[in-house]
């Protein structure tokens, strides 16, 4: 069912919106517990101390991989139950 498809916009366009919604959901959530803006200048040792920002890092990376992830696994699951019911209808 899920062959070589190449690039689907679909998948991309979830992905997208997903990792959009994570990294506003991660600033709200950061700004909350920590009382500071998120660490963004990678060059500025002033914005935040060296723990902070590797674990502002390693929170973006964990959170964007799981909403993509969940982004398209979603658009797959429901993409699936559509291929099953043309296929369904088809069989008629």
């Amino acid at each position: 069912m899920a062959g070589n498809r190449g690039i689907d916009p679909i998948d991309i366009a979830a992905a997208l919106v997903a990792t959009v919604v994570a990294r506003k959901g991660l600033e709200m959530v950061w700004v909350a517990s920590t009382g500071r803006r998120t660490p963004n200048s990678v060059t500025d040792p002033r914005e935040a101390g060296m723990g902070e920002a590797l674990a502002f890092a390693a929170a973006t990376g964990a959170t964007l991989a799981l909403a993509r992830t969940f982004a398209t696994r979603k658009v797959s699951e429901r993409r699936a139950r559509t291929q099953a019911a043309v296929d369904a209808r088809d069989a008629v």
